[in-house]
């Protein structure tokens, strides 16, 4: 799964409404509409939406299994040492800086020990 700088990934785009998510991915794993859904993919994807229903955020949950891995810029983010990423997106010239539970990387890009996190 590739990360769309700015957007999301192919499966969920920030801004795009809950029914065009749904359409593509199914439904979440928990039924109803809350603002914050898991949807059953890999790796698995947890959405946050506005109260009109567009994509906000958008999560991709680290399975830690080696499964389908995440990759942004062609930077290996899942299934690996959290300083080794950082590393080689700081290597293509990214600038990141720590948080409480890992790194921001650029605008609208956020890594941590167990998910990645694009916009919001």
């Amino acid at each position: 799964m590739e990360i769309i700088p700015g957007e999301g990934v192919t499966l969920a785009k920030v801004g795009e409404s809950r029914d065009e998510v749904e359409r593509r991915v199914g439904v979440p794993v928990h039924p109803g509409r809350a603002s914050r859904a898991v949807y059953d993919t890999t790796p698995a994807l947890v959405l946050t939406y506005t109260e009109d229903d567009a994509v906000e955020v958008v999560e991709i949950a680290y399975s830690g299994d080696g499964g389908e891995e995440v990759f942004f810029d062609g930077v290996q983010l899942t299934y690996r040492l959290l300083d080794d990423v950082v590393a080689d997106l700081a290597a293509r010239g990214y600038d990141y800086e720590p948080i409480d539970i890992g790194y921001r990387v650029g605008p609208g890009l956020a890594i941590w020990i167990d998910g990645i996190q694009v916009g919001g």
